[in-house]
C-alpha cells in the first residue's frame, strides 16, 4: 500500500475536511446556554424561538431536516418484568402471558429439549471449560456496507431469525439438563427434568451454537465468509454478487442483482423460520434512511430515551460535550463511599460510549474522560457525564450521511490524525483519528497510547501508525470484496511524524520508535 501524506497540511478540522455547521432545531429543545451554566429544568417563560448552536463539525454528522427524513418519536414504558411474580402484578399481565406462550411454543417446536427422570446421586466430574461467545458485525462494517449500497445505487433488505438460538445444535456428547419452567410443568412428567437437545436462551454457549448452525447453512448455499470480518459473507456468481451480513439474529442482505437477492432470501426462510422486513430501515437501535445515493443513520430516539431515563428530558442545552482545558481527576473518595453516592454512573457511561460507537463520533473524547474514572467517581464527574446528555439535547437530530449523487461508483477515501503529547498524569499521549469516505465518518477513534512517548513528533507517528492499521483493516476488506483501492491521503499536522514516514531510517532520536508502527507507516 502507498500512502500520500501531504507535506503542507494544517489542522485536520481546516485542509478539506467538513466546515462549520449551524444546527435550527425546533423549539422544543430550548435554548443554548452557557458552557458554565448547570444544568437545570426550562422553564415556561423561556424564549420559544428556533434555536442555533454554531460548532466545529469534522466528523461529517449533519442534523436531519424536517422535511426530508424522518422523526422518530419514542415512548418509554418501563414495565419489563423479572419473574412469573412480576408478570403477575403488571397492569400487561395478559400480553406477558401470551408472549411467554409464544416463547414456550417455540421451544417445544424446535425440540429443544426431552424430560427425564431426576436422580438424588450425585455425579461428580470435573472437566476444564471455557466460554463460548458468538461472533457479530463490526459496525465499521455496518457502515462499510451502506456505503457500497448507495455508492453502488443497489437494493438492501433485512431479515429477522425468530428464537434464533433455539436453532443451535448442540454437541453429542454433552448433556445439560435444566428444570422445567413454572407453571409450564407437562402433566405427567412432575418430578422430571428436561435434557436439552438444542441450545437455548441463557445457555453460555448458545450464540456460539447459532452462529456455528447459521455459518454452515451460509456455506452450504455457496457464500464464503470474509477473511477480515467473520460476519460478512459474499456470494459470487459471474457478474452477480450479494453480501449478507449477520448480527446476531439481525440479517442484511444485498448486492448487485436482485434476482439473486430474493433467491438468498427464500434459502433462510426455509431452512429458518424468519420474519422479512423489508428495506433496512432499522437495526442495531440505529434509524437507517435510504433514499437514493442517499443514507443517513441517525439514533435520534435512542438519545431521547437516555435523556428521559436519566431525568435530564428538561435539561438545559449545551453547545459542547465537555469544558475545553477541563481535566477530570480521580476521585478520592473509597469504594464504599462511591458505592453510597448511589449514582448510575457506569450506567449512563456506558450508554454513551454505545452513541459513540455507532453515530456519534463527536463525543468521543468525552467518553474516553468520562471511561476513565469508572471506579473512582464522583459528584464532579456525574456532572460532567450529565452534561454530555445536555450537548446531546441540542444536538439529538444530527446524524452520519453519506451522499453519493453524483459520484455513483466513486471512492474517495481522507484519513485525519492527531495526537496530544503527555497530557495526563501518567504522561502517556492520547491518538485520535478520522476515516472519511466521501465526507462521512466511518471510524473515529479517541484513545490512550499504550506507550509513554520522548517528545510530539513521536506522539503524532504513533497516532499515525494507530491510523494507518484502520486504513490496512479497510483496504483489505474492499480488495477481498472486489473493490481494490488506490492511494488513500492521510492528513498529518507535524510535519516531523510526516519525515519520519517518508523516511523511516535509523536515527539516534528515533531508533527506540517499536518496529511494528514502522512497519505499518512504511507499507
Amino acid at each position: 500500500m502507498h500512502l500520500s501524506v501531504p507535506n503542507n497540511i494544517n489542522t485536520m478540522s481546516v485542509h478539506q475536511g467538513p466546515r462549520k455547521s449551524n444546527l435550527n432545531e425546533p423549539s422544543d429543545q430550548g435554548h443554548v446556554s452557557d458552557p458554565e451554566q448547570d444544568e437545570g429544568a426550562i422553564s415556561s417563560d423561556q424564549d420559544s424561538s428556533d434555536s442555533e448552536v454554531e460548532f466545529e463539525n469534522p466528523t461529517g454528522l449533519e442534523a436531519l431536516s424536517g422535511g426530508h427524513h424522518q422523526v422518530f418519536s419514542v415512548n418509554v414504558i418501563n414495565d419489563t418484568p423479572q419473574s412469573f411474580a412480576d408478570i403477575e402484578a403488571s397492569p400487561n399481565k395478559q400480553a406477558w402471558l401470551d408472549a411467554t406462550q409464544d416463547e414456550y411454543n417455540s421451544l417445544l417446536n424446535n425440540g429443544t429439549w426431552l424430560w427425564r427422570n431426576k436422580f438424588d446421586a450425585v455425579g461428580r466430574f470435573t472437566k476444564y471449560k471455557a466460554r463460548l461467545v458468538i461472533k457479530v458485525l463490526r459496525y465499521n462494517t455496518l457502515r462499510l456496507v451502506l456505503f457500497l449500497v448507495v455508492c453502488n445505487s443497489w437494493k438492501i433488505r433485512q431479515m429477522d431469525v425468530k428464537t434464533a438460538f433455539l436453532n443451535g445444535s448442540l454437541d453429542d456428547d454433552t448433556e445439560i439438563f435444566m428444570a422445567q419452567p413454572p407453571n409450564y410443568v407437562v402433566p405427567g412428567t412432575e418430578g422430571q427434568v428436561c435434557k436439552l437437545q438444542k441450545a437455548i436462551y441463557g445457555l453460555k454457549r448458545a450464540p456460539r451454537c447459532w452462529y456455528l448452525t447459521l455459518h454452515q447453512f451460509l456455506v452450504g448455499i455457496g457464500f464464503e465468509r470474509c477473511v477480515k470480518e467473520v460476519c460478512l459473507y459474499i456470494k459470487r456468481v459471474g457478474e452477480s454478487m450479494v453480501l449478507l451480513t449477520v448480527f446476531v439474529d439481525d440479517i442484511t442482505i444485498t448486492g448487485n442483482n436482485n434476482n439473486d437477492i430474493e433467491k438468498a432470501c427464500d434459502e433462510l426462510k426455509q431452512h429458518f423460520e424468519m420474519t422479512d422486513l423489508g428495506q433496512l430501515k432499522s437495526i442495531l437501535g440505529i434509524q437507517v434512511d435510504v433514499k437514493g445515493n442517499v443514507v443517513t443513520m441517525s439514533q435520534q430516539g435512542y438519545v431521547e430515551v437516555l435523556l428521559d431515563k436519566f431525568n435530564m428530558v428538561d435539561c438545559n442545552p449545551v453547545s459542547t460535550p465537555e469544558v475545553i482545558g477541563q481535566v477530570l481527576k480521580p476521585s478520592k473518595l473509597n469504594p464504599s463511599q462511591v458505592k453510597a453516592l448511589n449514582l448510575p454512573y457506569r450506567e449512563l457511561v456506558g450508554s454513551l460510549q454505545y452513541l459513540v460507537t455507532c453515530t456519534r463520533p463527536d463525543i468521543a473524547n468525552a467518553v474516553r474522560n468520562l471511561s476513565k474514572h469508572l471506579s473512582c467517581y464522583d459528584e464532579s464527574h456525574w456532572k460532567q457525564a450529565k452534561r454530555v446528555l445536555r450537548y446531546l439535547k441540542g444536538t439529538k437530530s444530527l446524524c452520519l450521511k453519506i451522499d453519493c449523487n453524483g459520484q455513483v461508483g466513486a471512492f474517495q477515501v481522507e484519513a485525519y490524525c492527531d495526537a496530544d503529547f503527555a497530557n495526563s498524569e501518567d504522561s502517556r499521549s492520547v491518538s485520535e483519528f478520522l476515516v472519511m469516505f466521501l465526507g462521512c465518518c466511518l471510524s473515529a477513534r479517541s484513545r490512550k497510547q499504550t506507550m509513554v512517548t520522548l517528545s510530539t513528533a513521536e506522539a503524532e507517528y504513533i497516532a499515525l501508525c494507530d491510523l494507518v492499521k484502520e486504513l490496512l483493516w479497510y483496504i483489505e476488506l474492499l480488495e477481498e470484496l472486489g473493490f481494490p483501492q488506490r492511494s488513500i491521503v492521510v492528513h498529518c499536522d507535524n510535519q516531523s511524524a510526516i519525515a519520519i514516514a517518508k523516511n523511516p531510517g535509523h536515527h539516534e532520536r528515533t531508533k527506540h520508535i517499536s518496529s511494528r508502527c514502522r512497519r505499518c507507516c512504511c507499507r
